[in-house]
């Protein structure tokens, strides 16, 4: 999880190190996230590139 928290309204940024919850460097491929706001939920996919 990049953000597990709630926050104030408002522009925001994550950068993602490209590891999983344990650490370890995830392989290059497309990744799906998912963004709540508002009783909204938004599914995005991301391409990481090694």
């Amino acid at each position: 999880m990049l953000v597990g928290c709630e926050q104030k309204p408002g522009f925001y940024s994550v950068r993602w190190s490209g590891a999983d919850v344990r650490g370890r460097s995830v392989p290059a491929g497309t990744y799906f996230y998912v963004l709540k706001a508002n009783g909204k939920i938004a599914q995005k996919r991301m391409l990481l590139v090694r």
